[in-house]
């Protein structure tokens, strides 16, 4: 059985709509957080996977990203470095902002092809 890459499962795993608290953005996001996480358990063929943070948006990623696109100052001509980016909204929001460059890490396969999708 041929295993689907990381942006396949994004795909077949969320829908494209937009952020909770910052509709500006469109993201891939999951209904069922935790349909997601067993379904990740599965595709990986291993347990103990962490939770599926790219699959949703986080409060503390929202009320960043709203603070981002209202107050576009704070990274305007700046290089931003998102860290743990999980779906990316807050780089997502960055770049939006007007930053110069925008760069998001993860260490999570699935929030990387999120990350791209997004």
């Amino acid at each position: 059985m041929r295993r689907v890459t990381p942006a396949e499962f994004v795909l077949a795993h969320t829908r494209q709509r937009p952020a909770p608290f910052v509709p500006e953005l469109q993201l891939h996001l999951a209904d069922d957080s935790l349909a997601v996480w067993e379904a990740t358990e599965v595709a990986v063929d291993r347990g103990d996977v962490p939770p599926p943070f790219w699959a949703f948006v986080w409060a503390g990623g929202q009320a960043l990203a709203r603070h981002l696109l209202d107050h576009p100052d704070v990274v305007a001509g700046r290089d931003v470095v998102d860290v743990a980016s999980g779906s990316g909204v807050v780089a997502l929001a960055a770049a939006r902002a007007g930053a110069t460059s925008v760069t998001a890490y993860d260490i999570d396969e699935f929030a990387v092809a999120a990350i791209r999708l997004n």
